[in-house]
């Protein structure tokens, strides 16, 4: 069935209406839902009241929830599939371990050889101010890059490595070499091509990019030091204000996201806690 959507930016993203994803969508629905993803990139639904378990079986209906090793020690203790995010102290009045999460643009598992499809991302305290997330289009990112450049990276591969992430061993400074070894680089084209659309998007991130496959050091740092700040400029992006009972739906296979520190934790009202599912992927080409 046809669904209707209104843009949620100029530069990418649409939020659908009417779909009540607890009410267990058809699979027309559904179909309508993956095709809005595939054009959008970047999908809200809003004003949803979800359990654990209709999250989990919303997102299952778009492919399997694999248990990814670098998000293990963050999982819900009921619901292996649903990765937990928050703000809140932990029992012992320690910091929450999800706190500086996702602080660098990036794609989701990117650092895998198979990454992941898609990110469901779901929203159950928001906070009073600030606690936004960014998008970046990396269909457009590619696509005005110029001639030069997209000549340049044709062709290309570039190392994705978790394990040389600054942000992510901040968060994690604990992590020992069999950690590591279940994260170890991998190579993917710095132009992918999206399988459902054939569409080229570039496959690149501050985050978890670490090399240039062929490129001296500095000869990587300078090229894709070019490629993100491009692929984040303003007019490629998206930024959302998180209200209760929001989902967001994004496609990592053409989207970069970005949770920016624009929150005071320890503010009253600025509780945050948010529930992440994951959805499989495959080898990027």
């Amino acid at each position: 069935m046809p669904i209707e959507t209104r843009p949620l930016s100029h530069a990418v993203g649409a939020e659908i209406l009417g779909v009540d994803i607890a009410a267990e969508p058809d699979d027309a629905t559904i179909a309508a839902i993956r095709q809005a993803l595939v054009e959008n990139c970047v999908i809200l639904f809003r004003d949803q009241d979800l359990t654990h378990e209709q999250q989990i079986a919303f997102s299952r209906r778009f492919g399997e929830l694999p248990h990814y090793p670098a998000l293990a020690r963050e999982l819900h203790p009921d619901h292996p599939e649903v990765w937990v995010l928050t703000n809140e102290r932990q029992p012992d009045g320690s910091p929450s371990p999800t706190l500086g999460t996702g602080r660098v643009w990036h794609s989701d598992q990117s650092f895998m050889a198979e990454p992941a499809m898609g990110s469901l991302l779901y929203c159950k305290a928001a906070p009073r101010a600030g606690g936004t997330t960014m998008f970046a289009n990396m269909y457009k990112a590619y696509e005005t890059l110029p001639e030069p450049l997209k000549k340049m990276v044709e062709g290309r591969r570039a190392e994705h490595n978790l394990n040389t992430t600054a942000a992510y061993r901040a968060r994690h400074p604990n992590r020992t070499a069999e950690d590591e070894a279940k994260t170890p680089p991998v190579m993917h084209p710095i132009v992918r091509t999206h399988p459902e659309t054939g569409r080229k998007a570039l496959y690149v991130s501050e985050g978890i990019t670490s090399r240039i496959e062929g490129l001296s050091a500095e000869e990587s740092a300078v090229l894709l030091g070019l490629l993100n700040r491009h692929a984040t400029h303003p007019t490629l992006t998206y930024r959302h204000h998180w209200r209760v009972d929001d989902l967001i739906f994004w496609d990592n296979r053409c989207v970069l996201h970005y949770a920016p520190q624009d929150l005071d934790h320890d503010a009253p009202g600025n509780r945050r806690l948010m529930y992440r599912t994951t959805i499989a992927g495959d080898a990027p080409y």
